[in-house]
């Protein structure tokens, strides 16, 4: 392998436009305990309208409030939310894969099978469509505020 020289492409190039490099150098900076590349890989993949890979909604759900803090309620309704957006994002990725409608519930559900937010086909499409429905009006319910992101951080 050789080294590249300075006038060869990499070498002080500005940062990547590809969403995937960025998302990888926020991946290693969540890594790194830096919670605001969370925030950056959210914009990323809200810009380019791709869904949060399975690092990065783990990182957003990290740095939601203590169950301590919550009403049981609200605690069951955030993590139903949490499970929807994961759903609907897999969903997203699938089609996106070319897998079409009518296989990719189905496929879903195998994708997730063993994680936190497994489900069988019909749970998959009713969170697909509770999210989707959800998210016109109340977005702001499967996000934390940045009030509340900024006094997490801090504790």
């Amino acid at each position: 392998m050789t080294k590249k020289s300075d006038s060869e492409p990499g070498a002080g190039d500005p940062p990547s436009l590809d969403w995937e490099v960025q998302l990888l150098a926020a991946e290693r900076a969540v890594a790194e305990g830096n919670n605001s590349a969370v925030a950056h890989g959210v914009f990323v993949c809200h810009v380019l309208q791709k869904p949060l890979p399975d690092w990065l909604f783990s990182a957003v759900l990290k740095l939601l409030p203590n169950a301590d803090n919550m009403a049981r309620s609200k605690l069951n309704r955030r993590r139903q939310d949490m499970i929807d957006m994961t759903r609907y994002t897999r969903v997203i990725g699938a089609r996106e894969r070319g897998i079409g409608w009518v296989d990719v519930f189905n496929e879903v559900s195998r994708e997730l099978h063993g994680t936190w937010s497994a489900a069988g086909p019909d749970a998959i499409e009713r969170s697909y469509k509770n999210f989707k429905r959800r998210f016109k009006t109340q977005s702001g319910r499967y996000l934390p505020s940045l009030i509340d992101f900024i006094s997490w951080r801090d504790k």
